[in-house]
């Protein structure tokens, strides 16, 4: 499924350079935009400083106020809306040549409240985004994928924002049926806190679902089970899904799993947004395909690793 150097190599060239270079022109009137916004802001901050009695403290407490709000109109009304033609136009076109068999939007489907219900994170999330939806079917395993960014924003004086995750989700039909609600996190919590408090911690906010224990020592080592079954998670959770989770983990030591509705959700923070244009230096250049490749490459992989496509009974 991975996409060889020369053929990435072609469809760039072919397909996708073209209009790079034309948006890279483009892109150029985006940095006049924002001169003279911030030269309006600093002659509209020098009047102010001139006619209007503050000390030196306000002042750069405006000034500051300024340059983020500033920020935040060039961002909503010229760079969001060219970051959507880019999509549009190159990453969906070169998706489209390199892997024709799956179907790639801009905006994800997996909504805030679907990302809540999941648990896959217990912590409330109030600033959400979903986005680059790549979806098809592995054989007999459909698929989605997304970019995902949550975070919360407290209120109040002091307010700040953390991010509660951000990174890639794979949505794809497993090959079991079951009705309850399983989750699989990461053990960080209890190798900080130990094993008592960090289990305790691991179970805030996820009061329907209690603690399963298993007999792989190693899985439990690196991994905390929920469920609202205990007994539909010891059948969902055999010692070779175990073994092919801890593979998983090799792969990326944050990845998360929630069985839901029967879908399986995994999730895989990352630190890099993937299908981005570039504000300054090579607007897209060749290696960030060739990454996206690589990633894009990963859920054949995950749906072989996780014997996915291998249905179990009667389902199809």
């Amino acid at each position: 499924m991975l996409a060889t150097k020369t053929e990435l190599r072609k469809v760039y060239h072919s397909r996708a350079l073209p209009l790079i270079k034309k948006y890279t022109e483009e892109r150029k009137k985006y940095y006049f935009y924002l001169f003279y916004y911030y030269l309006g802001l600093g002659i509209i901050g020098f009047l102010i400083f001139k006619s209007v009695p503050m000390d030196l403290e306000d002042f750069l407490h405006t000034s500051v106020g300024g340059i983020v709000l500033v920020g935040m109109i060039f961002r909503y009304f010229h760079w969001r809306p060219f970051r959507k033609k880019f999509k549009k136009n190159i990453i969906k076109r070169i998706l489209g040549d390199v892997f024709p068999e799956f179907n790639y939007k801009t905006k994800g489907e997996l909504s805030s409240s679907e990302f809540t219900s999941s648990c896959l994170y217990h912590s409330s999330v109030n600033i959400y985004s979903c986005e680059d939806q790549l979806d098809g079917k592995i054989e007999k395993t459909d698929f989605k994928f997304y970019e995902v960014d949550a975070k919360y924003k407290t209120s109040g004086k002091n307010s700040s924002t953390r991010t509660v995750f951000f990174g890639f989700i794979v949505e794809v039909d497993f090959n079991k049926y079951f009705n309850g609600h399983t989750v699989i996190h990461n053990d960080v919590t209890v190798g900080v806190f130990g094993k008592w408090l960090g289990e305790k911690l691991n179970s805030l906010n996820l009061s329907s679902l209690k603690k399963v224990s298993l007999e792989n020592v190693v899985f439990e080592k690196y991994f905390h089970v929920l469920s609202s079954d205990s007994q539909e998670a010891r059948y969902l959770l055999s010692p070779k899904l175990m073994e092919k989770i801890l593979k998983l983990r090799e792969r990326n030591k944050g990845v998360r799993l929630s069985f839901y509705k029967n879908r399986l959700y995994i999730s895989f923070p990352q630190k890099k947004n993937f299908f981005e244009p570039k504000f300054t230096g090579e607007l897209f250049p060749l290696k960030d395909l060739w990454e996206i490749n690589k990633v894009i490459s990963f859920i054949p992989e995950l749906v072989e690793t996780l014997d996915l496509n291998t249905r179990i009974w009667t389902k199809e």
